[in-house]
């Protein structure tokens, strides 16, 4: 096992983790699912995503020896995560009982906004008190 594996299990290992639990969890039959409150089902597709954006965008930023652009680290956390949502709702079409919502992925966009902002304040305040000391 070389260095890209250690890399992989040590920076990939959560955010493929949790898109793995978004998957099994959007996988339930959806008659097995109790029918959710329309606003606490659409703060958990945020909540879920802007988890998933913020571990992608951590991992981006401690892939490479040589860091990667602070925007580019941005666009493409958020890129990343968005198009999982959309893989995510079009495999709902194929669930017993689910079906793809615009409205869910809207949510899963926005979560994936706020995690990267929420990485990028995290990542701004570091950069300040390294500075600042």
């Amino acid at each position: 096992m070389g260095f890209a594996f250690y890399i992989i299990m040590r920076f990939w290992f959560l955010p493929i983790s949790w898109a793995f639990l978004i998957f099994l969890g959007s996988s339930i039959h959806g008659g097995s699912i109790p029918a959710p409150v329309s606003v606490a089902s659409q703060a958990l597709h945020a909540c879920e995503y802007a988890v998933l954006a913020y571990l992608i965008a951590r991992a981006f930023s401690q892939t490479k020896k040589e860091r990667y652009p602070l925007k580019k680290i941005l666009v493409v956390a958020f890129t990343i995560s968005v198009l999982y949502a959309a893989t995510d709702e079009f495999h709902q079409f194929y669930i017993p009982g689910r079906h793809p919502d615009p409205l869910d992925l809207l949510m899963d966009a926005l979560g994936s906004g706020a995690g990267v902002f929420l990485w990028y304040l995290f990542v701004r305040r570091r950069l300040n008190d390294i500075r600042w000391g």
